[in-house]
């Protein structure tokens, strides 16, 4: 670079004076000077001092003499390729390479013909006879340039193929404004060609929407901002930022804006999905509990209370167990859309997991009208759900609690309604309010379960036998064992209390092991004491019959305890039998080459047909408890009663009737051919002592309380 100013006097000076004494080296510094493969110019700031042959080649002048008596204006265009004035720059330049000594940069020079030159220059400064001198040693990077501007070309080619095909728009914009760019394959979704908009105001291009405007102006002002901006159907996002010349100075705006219609749309499904139930689309626990905090706020405004209806369908498992999960998502479904027929748009119901709901009431005039609410929930569910030929009945339980009287939070409200559905479960098919005196139930339950752990290996079940009898002898037949819990603190726990939890904990599992065990130990001591023909039932859990190393289990106990496999007699519910038939068939045929009987429970109430059967390999029916109750007065369970009894004599199958407590019933049962009965008429369940003396006792009906 030839540094100049214009106010300068255009003196020449042809070289450096000479001395006589300094001629040896003034001979050296001349040849080094010309010997330099770069050009070298030496100036005062004002004018040339001296120069190379290097830089006349290189400037293309006449002679050394003409490169001096040009003037420093005549060796830089007016403006830098960067926009920035010659003039101007190398002041700026000069000033930096006299603070630090020295300074490097890119120069374009203009050569003797007016063609410009690509340089990189070093411009040093020194002292030379106490005067302050610049020496700027300039090289050629014509074909540095070249290439550079090659590369800057594909480069640019790059970028214009990859803006081209990339789902992005690129814009920029003036200080005023107006487009000066717009590219990108995005344009097409916005339904523009590339440059349409170009000399147009973003003000007219997008007049109503004011956060583009305002991003607009915030970029100008060097901040960033993102927005979103619809187009028809399409949602686009759009990054404004400053853009800066090399000085820093903000000239514009440069912005990038895609298409995240779908993503948007994704991000929309999965905060649906983390808000509700995937099964039944409607509010999981997260939601319900928000929509809960929300509706006390508004109470608080109104003075109306707000109720939440815990829900819980009643021998939901069975369906499960009996039928598949297959057929209990399509029945929860089916409850889900009933309950939500049943309410008014301004309630909320929502699904909390597995067989549990809840209802949100708000704007509650009186209980009573909460207790409409559920009467509504509960008729929902009276007509019968078709599923695969069967129609299934469903009922649910119901627990309420009101805001404010039974909490003052989502969480409480939730727990205390929940207290009460507990409570409702006793009966079945019906709601509570709730108490404080539920709460301290449910804490028993949650205290009861957590003792359940551990019970069996304390010792802490017993059995109790009810005898069987044959109606052609009168005789006792056998016994079932029925399980009991004797409490450290509560004493004898009834299986109605202790079952359910052992069934949701999984313990069901090792107790029902337990259970065939000691039912086995005991009736192998009868066998021992005489009492031949004797055989000992046991009810089996689906959770049991489903483990899969149950047979391996039952056979054990039987080596074990050295009872004869044929006097165990496994009672399975008709609603076991169903979900996996082929699964079914093949166990229950292992305890038929076991020489192991097998009785169909409560026979009846489930959701086969007694077509099925023939397909199994079972020996007894025993007929539900319902059935007998209504013997011999009620024609339908007569009619029931008979009909089973004379299906099994086709089948080869013994009859078991349950619940006996009436000569009535006895009679009818006698008289239909049944081959043996149970029920409080005979005994109630006893312990094993009391039990054994059943086998030495007159057990005919006149004689056994």
């Amino acid at each position: 670079m030839l540094i100049y100013h214009r106010s300068a006097p255009g003196r020449r000076f042809q070289g450096l004076g000479v001395m006589s004494q300094e001629q040896h080296d003034l001979d050296l510094y001349t040849a080094i000077f010309n010997a330099s493969g770069d050009a070298i110019i030496i100036q005062d700031g004002v004018r040339f001092m001296d120069c190379n042959d290097a830089a006349v080649e290189l400037l293309k002048y006449p002679s050394k003499a003409a490169l001096l008596r040009a003037h420093p204006g005549d060796f830089s265009p007016p403006m830098q390729p960067d926009g920035l004035n010659s003039h101007e720059e190398a002041e700026r330049l000069v000033a930096l390479a006299l603070e630090r000594g020295s300074h490097r940069f890119d120069w374009v020079h203009r050569d003797y013909n007016g063609d410009d030159v690509y340089c990189e220059v070093w411009l040093g400064a020194f002292k030379w006879k106490g005067r302050k001198l610049l020496r700027a040693t300039i090289r050629y990077i014509g074909e540095r340039r070249i290439a550079e501007q090659r590369a800057l070309y594909q480069t640019e080619e790059r970028l214009r193929t990859l803006i081209d095909h990339l789902p992005v728009v690129l814009f920029s914009l003036d200080r005023d404004g107006v487009f000066t760019m717009s590219e990108g394959l995005g344009l097409k979704a916005m339904g523009r060609r590339p440059g349409q908009t170009v000399g147009q105001r973003i003000f007219d291009v997008y007049p109503n929407d004011r956060h583009v405007h305002a991003a607009f102006v915030e970029a100008l002002h060097g901040g960033n901002r993102i927005v979103m901006h619809e187009v028809g159907p399409i949602t686009f996002e759009a990054q404004f930022s400053p853009l800066m010349d090399t000085r820093g100075a903000i000239t514009g705006v440069l912005g990038l804006a895609r298409d995240i219609t779908e993503t948007r749309e994704i991000k929309r499904r999965l905060d649906h999905l983390a808000h509700h139930d995937v099964l039944t689309g409607l509010p999981n626990r997260t939601l319900f509990q928000d929509r809960i905090e929300e509706a006390m706020r508004r109470a608080r405004r109104r003075r109306l209370p707000a109720a939440v209806l815990f829900i819980n369908l009643d021998r939901f498992k069975t369906i499960n167990a009996s039928l598949g999960h297959a057929v209990g998502d399509r029945v929860l479904q089916t409850v889900a859309a009933r309950f939500i027929g049943a309410l008014r748009e301004s309630d909320t119901v929502a699904r909390l997991g597995a067989d549990e709901f809840a209802v949100l009431a708000e704007e509650i005039e009186s209980p009573r009208s909460v207790g409409l609410v559920a009467q509504k929930l509960l008729q929902s569910l009276v007509e019968p759900i078709p599923e695969g030929g069967i129609n299934l009945t469903a009922s649910a339980s119901i627990g309420i609690s009101l805001y404010p009287n039974d909490g003052a939070d989502a969480d409480t409200l939730l727990k205390n309604a929940g207290a009460a559905m507990h409570d409702a479960k006793q009966s079945r098919n019906s709601y509570r309010f709730f108490s404080p005196e539920m709460h301290e139930s449910s804490l028993d339950s949650l205290l009861l379960s957590n003792h359940l752990r551990g019970a069996v290996e304390r010792g802490e079940f017993e059995l109790h036998y009810q005898p069987l009898i044959d109606l052609a002898t009168d005789s006792v037949n056998g016994f079932e064992a029925l399980v009991r819990w004797n409490h450290p603190q509560r004493g004898l726990i009834s299986p109605v209390e202790f079952i359910p939890l052992a069934e949701e904990t999984g313990l069901i599992v090792p107790l029902g092991e337990w259970v065939i065990a000691e039912a086995c130990r005991q009736a192998r001591a009868w066998l021992d004491a005489g009492h031949d023909g004797l055989h000992m039932a046991v009810n089996l859990s689906a959770k049991q019959f489903g483990n899969r190393h149950f047979v391996d289990a039952v056979d054990g106990i039987l080596d074990q305890t050295g009872l004869p496999a044929d006097r165990l007699l496994l009672e399975i519910t008709e609603s076991m039998m169903f979900p996996h038939p082929e699964e079914t068939r093949r166990i229950l045929k292992q305890f038929s080459e076991m020489r192991i009987p097998i009785a169909v429970d409560d026979f009846g109430t489930g959701y086969s047909s007694l077509a099925y059967l023939r397909d199994f390999p079972i020996d007894y029916l025993k007929i539900d408890r319902s059935f007998v109750n209504g013997v011999p007065d009620d024609s339908s369970a007569c009619t029931i009663t008979n009909t089973i009894i004379a299906m099994a004599r086709n089948l080869g199958l013994k009859v078991i009737a349950e619940g006996v407590e009436s000569a009535a019933q006895l009679a009818f049962l006698r008289a239909s051919g049944c081959d043996e009965a149970q029920g409080y008429l005979f005994s109630r369940p006893v312990p094993a002592a009391e039990a054994g003396l059943l086998l030495t006792a007159d057990v005919s009906p006149l004689s056994i309380d």
